[in-house]
C-alpha cells in the first residue's frame, strides 16, 4: 500500500517520516510503471491551481509554520521552463531526507513531486483511450496535448475548490539564492505569471491556461492546438467528470 510521508518539522522523528518516501517511490502502481518512470523525464506538470490546493491540503502533516515559504516551494519546480534548471533538479528522483526536512519551502517543494508523481498515474490510469491511443510521445505530440488539455480541465476545477486569492501573495516570497543556483529575477517573473493569472480566479479560463504555457515558452502554434483539444474536451461530458475526480483520486492514494 502506499505510504504517504508524514513529515513533522524536525529531529529525528522528521528523518523517519521521509524514509517512507522511499516507500512511496517503491509502490508507485498504474497502468505501467516503466512508462510513469519515462514520462518523469518529459515535459509534464500539473498546474500551480492543483498544486497550491494539494500543499494545503497536506500541510498539517509536514509541520508546516511559514506558510508562504512552504507555498512558494510548492510552486518553485516548474520554474525550470523558464530558468532552464535541469529537470533532474527540481523533480529528483532520489531525495535527500536531511534537504528536504530543512525548512518548509523544501516541505512545499517535495509536495510538488509528490503531487507529479500521484497525478501522472492516475490521469494515464482514468483516460488510458485519451492518453494512450497515440502511443507514447513528447511535448508536441498529441499524447502530450492530450494530456495536458485533461490537466486544464482538472486545474479550472480545482481553482473553484478552495480560495486562491488569500495564498497567491505568497508568491512574493523567491528563495535567495535559487535553490539551484538560479538567477531570482527570473523566478520572481515566473511566480508573477501566476499571481497574475490567478489574482480575479473567477475570471481564469481555458484562455488564460494557455496564455500562461505560451509565458513559459510553448510555441503559439503548439499552445493553439492545446487549446482546440482542451475545448473539444469540455464539450465531453464523461472527459469533464473524470477530469473532476483526479484530484480525490490524489488524495486518496495519498493518504492510503
Amino acid at each position: 500500500m502506499l505510504q504517504s510521508p508524514c513529515v513533522p518539522a524536525s529531529g529525528p522523528t522528521a528523518t523517519s517520516a521521509f524514509m517512507s518516501l522511499s516507500v512511496f517511490y517503491l509502490t508507485l502502481t498504474g497502468p505501467s510503471k516503466k512508462l510513469v518512470e519515462k514520462l518523469k523525464q518529459q515535459q509534464f506538470m500539473a498546474l500551480l491551481a492543483g498544486h497550491i490546493r494539494f500543499a494545503l491540503d497536506v500541510k498539517d502533516k509536514y509541520g508546516v509554520t511559514e506558510l508562504h515559504k512552504y507555498i512558494s516551494g510548492a510552486v518553485y519546480p516548474d520554474s525550470r521552463y523558464v530558468t532552464g534548471t535541469e529537470r533532474s533538479l527540481t523533480h529528483p528522483d532520489n531525495i535527500d531526507l536531511t534537504f528536504f526536512s530543512k525548512d518548509d519551502f523544501r516541505k512545499g517543494w517535495l509536495t510538488h513531486v509528490i503531487c507529479d508523481e500521484l497525478q501522472l498515474q492516475i490521469i494515464t490510469k482514468m483516460f488510458p483511450e485519451e492518453i494512450l491511443e497515440h502511443g507514447y510521445g513528447g511535448q508536441g505530440s498529441d499524447f502530450w496535448i492530450n494530456l495536458t488539455a485533461i490537466k486544464i480541465i482538472q486545474d479550472l476545477d480545482d481553482l473553484t475548490k478552495f480560495e486562491i486569492k488569500k495564498y497567491i501573495d505568497y508568491l512574493d516570497y523567491v528563495e535567495s539564492p535559487g535553490p539551484n543556483g538560479e538567477d531570482v529575477t527570473v523566478i520572481t517573473k515566473y511566480n508573477e505569471i501566476f499571481t497574475n493569472m490567478y489574482h480575479e480566479p473567477e475570471r481564469v479560463d481555458v484562455n488564460s491556461a494557455i496564455d500562461m504555457w505560451i509565458a513559459l515558452g510553448l510555441s503559439k502554434d503548439l499552445a493553439e492546438k492545446v487549446r482546440w483539444k482542451t475545448e473539444q474536451y469540455a464539450k465531453n461530458p464523461s472527459i469533464v467528470q473524470r477530469a473532476h475526480g483526479v484530484y480525490d483520486q490524489i488524495i486518496l492514494k495519498f493518504n492510503n
